[in-house]
């Protein structure tokens, strides 16, 4: 047991040792880097066991800094109304997706809905099937349209999605009519998400 656990932290490790290499992080960023050190040290003191868990901490704070880069790129809330600071992680029901997801809930006039953005996952191609297949889409009963050349989804329970780049896909759910989400699909930046690494 012992031989594994040390075996599938080493390689982890040479990819932390290059990132400290070759990975200029804003100022923001030094917990981080403070995190990825003491992996090294750990790991270079046979501790794998601690050196595992700050290694998950380190990536809990990558992650958080992924969520607030893709965060800001959701639109701007509608007059009137409000909006939730972006939650990253594991959405419910999402799980299955894998990669990683970004959230954020919208309310205002007595609606309100969530935008999800799910990046990075095998899982997403599947759902790539139905943006290039008519034919699939109209046996869900969902129905395909183009917003400024951007293929949209609105399924028959009323969820809008997108696909971006072939990585990122974007659902909009909650109780507010077609319109207003798709008023906040158009007002995403889409552009900038296309162009993430």
């Amino acid at each position: 047991m012992g031989n594994y656990a040390f075996h599938s932290v080493r390689p982890v490790a040479a990819i932390v040792v290059g990132m400290l290499l070759g990975f200029s992080p804003p100022a923001a960023a030094d917990e981080f880097t403070d995190v990825v050190k003491e992996v090294l040290e750990l790991y270079e003191a046979g501790e794998i066991s601690e050196a595992k868990d700050a290694l998950k901490y380190a990536e809990q704070l990558l992650a958080e800094q992924e969520s607030k880069a893709v965060g800001d790129l959701f639109p701007e809330p509608l007059n009137g109304w409000t909006v939730s600071e972006a939650q990253g992680g594991a959405m419910a029901g999402m799980a299955m997706l894998g990669g990683f997801t970004v959230a954020r809930k919208y309310a205002g006039d007595g609606q309100e809905l969530t935008i999800t953005l799910a990046g990075d996952s095998p899982m997403i191609q599947q759902f790539a099937m139905m943006f290039s297949n008519p034919a699939v889409l109209q046996s869900t009963g969902g129905r395909l349209m183009r917003i400024n050349r951007q293929k949209v989804i609105v399924t028959k329970d009323r969820q809008v999605q997108t696909l971006v780049a072939k990585r990122f896909l974007i659902m909009i759910d909650g109780t507010a009519d077609e319109e207003t989400k798709l008023d906040h699909l158009k007002r995403f930046n889409l552009k900038g998400l296309a162009k993430l690494p």
